[in-house]
């Protein structure tokens, strides 16, 4: 089927930003409700905020290492916990880049749903660059050397087009669509300026806050 994958691309357009988990969550059901089936398997579900925004009642699992999770799972540790076709969704929200087997993590959430897999990965870039603005100072959130070990931080420093190609090429053997989204964030001055000296490319590299995707099997 690798050959036969459907590809559309689009920018999310006219998009209130999330600041947080939970409207991050809201920002999945509004945008990607379509796709959002029972039973959901919420891979790296944290406090369990896409929860609190579906319907009541609605079946839903969160897989995390944290205690709040259904089903506590390292998953850089072997292969999700669950049998082939499990759910019906599985969403995936800003956890990859966590992880040291990205490649063999990603592909194995194909092997869980039946339909529909909702995935997310950060534009780091995006965030180097309001780093470059401040003159060089800081190591941003998930990056630099602290004195104490974090408990969360990015294996992977990638841009837009990484991201875009990680995510078509390892999926072209195991679903027949991708859609692929590219959310921008706040968009201020330096947005606006960027979208005029710079060509599309580049500056999606510099400007896309996270690539969205919807996988069907």
């Amino acid at each position: 089927m690798a050959e036969d994958m459907i590809l559309t691309e689009e920018k999310l357009r006219g998009v209130k930003p999330y600041w947080d988990r939970l409207e991050r969550a809201g920002f999945i059901v509004e945008q990607f409700g379509w796709a959002i089936e029972e039973p959901l398997l919420d891979v790296g579900c944290g406090e369990k905020h896409l929860k609190q925004a579906l319907p009541g009642g609605f079946s839903y699992t969160g897989l995390d290492l944290s205690a709040c999770a259904d089903v506590r799972c390292n998953l850089d540790g072997g292969q999700i916990p669950f049998k082939e076709n499990s759910f019906a969704t599985v969403v995936c929200a800003d956890v990859l880049e966590h992880l040291e087997n990205i490649h063999r993590v990603f592909i194995d959430l194909f092997r869980i749903t039946s339909r529909h897999l909702i995935v997310s990965l950060p534009n780091c870039w995006c965030d180097l660059k309001y780093l470059m603005a401040l003159g060089g100072r800081g190591s941003g959130k998930f990056y630099g050397l602290p004195a104490v070990r974090p408990q969360d931080r990015h294996r992977w420093f990638f841009n837009y087009s990484e991201a875009r190609r990680f995510l078509i090429e390892n999926s072209r053997t195991t679903t027949r669509s991708a859609r692929l989204y590219r959310y921008y964030g706040p968009q201020g001055r330096t947005f606006r300026l960027g979208r005029i000296l710079l060509p599309g490319s580049r500056f999606d590299d510099l400007f896309v806050n996270t690539l969205w995707a919807v996988f069907e099997k």
